[in-house]
């Protein structure tokens, strides 16, 4: 059992590559330096542009340091900053407890 942490978000039209690239970027970021894989996608169908972000927590406690280390880290605030306008809406998130 876990808990499930899926962030969504839409590419801005005419940013797909440096989306995409940002997409890449910060999900290996987070993997080297929070400790915990993320994985991330494009949807196949449906609304164009959709981009996906997966992360497994062993629990809620550890979701929530996940939580405290994004708020602090300055190399992941920094990339979060470049990241900016190539999403409209950056950031929906969904949590979900797994078996």
């Amino acid at each position: 059992m876990g808990i499930r942490l899926t962030r969504q978000g839409r590419m801005t039209p005419g940013k797909g590559r440096e989306a995409t690239a940002f997409a890449a970027e910060i999900s290996e970021y987070v993997t080297e330096n929070f400790g915990t894989k993320v994985t991330w996608g494009g949807q196949v169908g449906g609304e164009w542009g959709n981009v996906f972000w997966y992360i497994d927590y062993e629990d809620m406690a550890h979701l929530q340091r996940g939580m405290e280390w994004s708020w602090t880290d300055e190399g992941y605030l920094e990339l979060l900053d470049r990241g900016t306008g190539l999403f409209d809406n950056y950031g929906v998130d969904t949590i979900v407890h797994t078996n």
